[in-house]
């Protein structure tokens, strides 16, 4: 939110054009992502949290970990982008969220493997 307020000053108060109003407004739409991308950390430390207790799944496990590698790559290969102004790297992030695409949806399969165990199937659910 602080960034969106000063960026809104810097736009009302400095007028930016050309360069500078196309970075302050890949700084207000890039803010929202990075918000959103917390918000889902706090939710994924929440799910610990709750479920620290259940019997878990080995092989979701393991590709949550292998998710969560992926996303950090793309982070940082974003940030990284943006800091050398890098179109190189830019075009390669539009095919780094496939794989994490498809292990998600081979995640439901797995979670399915757990409805024999009612407390694993708890935990995959949550």
């Amino acid at each position: 939110m602080t960034i969106d307020h000063e960026m809104l000053s810097l736009l009302a108060l400095q007028a930016p054009v050309a360069t500078d109003l196309r970075l302050v407004s890949v700084i207000m739409h890039a803010s929202g992502h990075l918000e959103r991308i917390g918000d889902q950390a706090v939710n994924i430390a929440k799910l610990q949290e709750v479920t620290r207790e259940l019997p878990t799944s080995h092989a979701i496990l393991q590709m949550i970990g292998e998710m969560g590698d992926m996303a950090v790559a793309m982070i940082r290969c974003a940030m990284d982008a943006f800091r050398h102004r890098d179109i190189s790297l830019c075009e390669r992030l539009d095919g780094m969220d496939d794989p994490i695409d498809r292990m998600n949806r081979h995640m439901h399969l797995e979670v399915a493997k757990l409805a024999e165990d009612h407390d694993s199937l708890d935990w995959g659910c949550t």
